[in-house]
Protein backbone atom coordinates (compact mmCIF):
# COMPACT_ATOMS: atom_id res chain seq x y z
CA UNK A 1 0.00 0.00 0.00
CA UNK A 2 2.74 2.35 0.89
CA UNK A 3 4.80 1.98 -2.11
CA UNK A 4 1.36 2.51 -4.59
CA UNK A 5 1.07 5.42 -2.63
CA UNK A 6 4.50 6.87 -3.19
CA UNK A 7 3.82 6.02 -7.04
CA UNK A 8 0.42 8.28 -6.80
CA UNK A 9 2.19 11.16 -5.66
CA UNK A 10 4.61 10.84 -7.77
CA UNK A 11 2.18 11.10 -10.58
CA UNK A 12 0.90 14.15 -9.63
CA UNK A 13 -2.56 13.24 -8.73
CA UNK A 14 -4.22 13.71 -4.75
CA UNK A 15 -2.62 10.85 -3.21
CA UNK A 16 -4.46 11.18 0.25
CA UNK A 17 -7.60 12.01 -1.41
CA UNK A 18 -7.83 8.79 -3.28
CA UNK A 19 -5.88 6.34 -0.55
CA UNK A 20 -8.43 7.81 1.93
CA UNK A 21 -11.80 7.05 -0.46
CA UNK A 22 -9.96 3.43 -0.71
CA UNK A 23 -9.12 3.12 2.89
CA UNK A 24 -12.38 3.92 3.97
CA UNK A 25 -14.18 1.78 1.50
CA UNK A 26 -12.03 -1.51 2.47
CA UNK A 27 -12.64 -0.60 6.24
CA UNK A 28 -16.26 -0.74 5.62
CA UNK A 29 -16.15 -3.58 3.60
CA UNK A 30 -14.12 -5.35 6.27
CA UNK A 31 -16.73 -4.43 9.67
CA UNK A 32 -19.59 -5.93 7.31
CA UNK A 33 -17.49 -8.95 6.67
CA UNK A 34 -16.95 -9.21 10.95
CA UNK A 35 -20.58 -8.58 11.35
CA UNK A 36 -21.56 -11.16 8.95
CA UNK A 37 -19.17 -13.73 10.71
CA UNK A 38 -20.37 -12.72 14.10
CA UNK A 39 -23.96 -13.01 13.19
CA UNK A 40 -23.19 -16.24 12.24
CA UNK A 41 -21.50 -16.76 15.88
CA UNK A 42 -19.39 -19.83 14.31
CA UNK A 43 -16.79 -19.93 11.68
CA UNK A 44 -14.13 -17.43 12.14
CA UNK A 45 -13.94 -16.54 15.69
CA UNK A 46 -11.73 -19.60 17.49
CA UNK A 47 -13.86 -21.41 20.16
CA UNK A 48 -15.37 -18.33 21.62
CA UNK A 49 -19.62 -19.15 20.79
CA UNK A 50 -21.45 -15.77 22.16
CA UNK A 51 -23.57 -16.62 25.62
CA UNK A 52 -25.47 -13.53 25.64
CA UNK A 53 -26.06 -10.27 22.69
CA UNK A 54 -24.27 -7.69 24.54
CA UNK A 55 -22.04 -5.43 22.88
CA UNK A 56 -19.13 -6.88 24.32
CA UNK A 57 -19.47 -10.28 23.72
CA UNK A 58 -20.06 -9.07 19.92
CA UNK A 59 -16.35 -7.49 20.26
CA UNK A 60 -14.80 -10.49 21.99
CA UNK A 61 -12.65 -12.17 19.28
CA UNK A 62 -10.34 -14.70 18.91
CA UNK A 63 -6.78 -13.26 18.62
CA UNK A 64 -4.66 -16.53 19.38
CA UNK A 65 -5.05 -18.38 16.80
CA UNK A 66 -6.06 -14.92 14.62
CA UNK A 67 -9.76 -15.52 13.54
CA UNK A 68 -11.44 -13.97 10.61
CA UNK A 69 -13.22 -12.17 13.08
CA UNK A 70 -10.21 -10.57 14.81
CA UNK A 71 -8.66 -10.05 11.19
CA UNK A 72 -11.83 -8.19 10.01
CA UNK A 73 -12.66 -6.21 12.98
CA UNK A 74 -8.89 -4.96 13.33
CA UNK A 75 -8.15 -4.04 9.81
CA UNK A 76 -11.56 -2.54 9.56
CA UNK A 77 -11.34 -0.41 12.22
CA UNK A 78 -7.59 0.95 11.50
CA UNK A 79 -8.40 1.54 7.56
CA UNK A 80 -11.38 3.30 8.29
CA UNK A 81 -9.63 5.37 10.98
CA UNK A 82 -6.41 5.96 8.15
CA UNK A 83 -8.96 6.85 5.81
CA UNK A 84 -10.55 9.55 7.68
CA UNK A 85 -7.18 10.56 9.16
CA UNK A 86 -6.07 11.03 5.74
CA UNK A 87 -8.85 13.44 4.63
CA UNK A 88 -8.50 15.66 7.47
CA UNK A 89 -4.64 15.43 7.48
CA UNK A 90 -2.77 16.78 4.23
CA UNK A 91 0.94 16.19 4.26
CA UNK A 92 2.70 19.52 3.80
CA UNK A 93 0.44 20.78 6.53
CA UNK A 94 1.11 21.03 10.08
CA UNK A 95 -1.36 18.86 11.28
CA UNK A 96 -1.14 16.44 14.08
CA UNK A 97 -1.25 13.19 11.98
CA UNK A 98 1.86 14.55 10.08
CA UNK A 99 3.65 15.76 13.03
CA UNK A 100 3.25 12.86 15.33
CA UNK A 101 4.28 10.35 12.48
CA UNK A 102 7.21 12.47 11.27
CA UNK A 103 8.66 12.37 15.11
CA UNK A 104 7.85 8.55 15.79
CA UNK A 105 10.15 7.66 18.01
CA UNK A 106 10.63 11.12 19.77
CA UNK A 107 7.03 11.23 20.42
CA UNK A 108 7.45 7.28 21.63
CA UNK A 109 10.72 7.85 23.54
CA UNK A 110 8.82 11.73 25.31
CA UNK A 111 5.09 11.05 26.03
CA UNK A 112 5.91 8.20 28.93
CA UNK A 113 7.85 11.38 30.70
CA UNK A 114 4.78 13.41 29.96
CA UNK A 115 2.14 11.11 30.69
CA UNK A 116 3.54 10.36 33.70
CA UNK A 117 4.04 13.74 35.03
CA UNK A 118 0.49 14.50 33.83
CA UNK A 119 -0.15 12.08 36.39
CA UNK A 120 1.69 13.21 38.79
CA UNK A 121 0.18 16.52 38.34
CA UNK A 122 -3.35 15.83 38.36
CA UNK A 123 -2.87 13.56 41.45
CA UNK A 124 -1.93 16.67 43.72
CA UNK A 125 -5.59 17.40 42.89
CA UNK A 126 -7.18 14.25 43.39
CA UNK A 127 -5.60 12.52 46.21
CA UNK A 128 -7.09 9.16 44.56
CA UNK A 129 -4.50 8.65 41.83
CA UNK A 130 -1.85 8.69 44.52
CA UNK A 131 -3.35 5.61 46.09
CA UNK A 132 -1.94 2.06 45.93
CA UNK A 133 -5.35 0.45 44.64
CA UNK A 134 -6.93 3.34 42.17
CA UNK A 135 -8.94 0.84 40.69
CA UNK A 136 -11.48 0.69 43.51
CA UNK A 137 -13.14 3.73 42.42
CA UNK A 138 -13.03 3.86 38.74
CA UNK A 139 -14.57 7.37 37.66
CA UNK A 140 -11.49 9.70 38.87
CA UNK A 141 -8.76 7.59 37.87
CA UNK A 142 -10.65 6.81 34.58
CA UNK A 143 -11.36 10.42 33.76
CA UNK A 144 -7.69 11.54 34.83
CA UNK A 145 -6.21 9.22 32.84
CA UNK A 146 -7.64 10.31 30.00
CA UNK A 147 -7.45 14.08 30.80
CA UNK A 148 -3.90 13.14 31.19
CA UNK A 149 -3.43 11.69 27.97
CA UNK A 150 -4.77 14.82 26.02
CA UNK A 151 -3.09 17.12 28.25
CA UNK A 152 0.50 15.00 27.17
CA UNK A 153 -0.68 15.45 23.29
CA UNK A 154 -1.00 19.20 24.20
CA UNK A 155 2.42 19.53 25.37
CA UNK A 156 3.83 17.09 22.96
CA UNK A 157 2.45 18.47 19.88
CA UNK A 158 4.96 21.73 19.58
CA UNK A 159 7.49 19.75 21.44
CA UNK A 160 7.22 17.75 17.99
CA UNK A 161 7.22 20.33 15.81
CA UNK A 162 10.01 21.68 16.87
CA UNK A 163 11.59 18.72 16.69
CA UNK A 164 10.77 18.18 13.42
CA UNK A 165 12.24 21.68 12.22
CA UNK A 166 15.00 21.27 14.41
CA UNK A 167 15.68 17.83 12.23
CA UNK A 168 15.38 19.28 9.24
CA UNK A 169 18.02 21.96 9.58
CA UNK A 170 20.61 19.75 10.63
CA UNK A 171 20.24 17.60 7.36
Amino acid sequence: FGSWFVELQGRGVDAPRIASRLLVRVGLALLVVFALVRLADGYGNFDLVRTDDSWLRWLQVSKYPPSLAFVSLTLGVGALLLGLLLRSDRPGRNGPLVVFGQTALFFYLVHIHAMEASRALLALRYDVLARENVFTQLSTPLAAGWIGAVAALAVLYPACRAWRARRRRAT
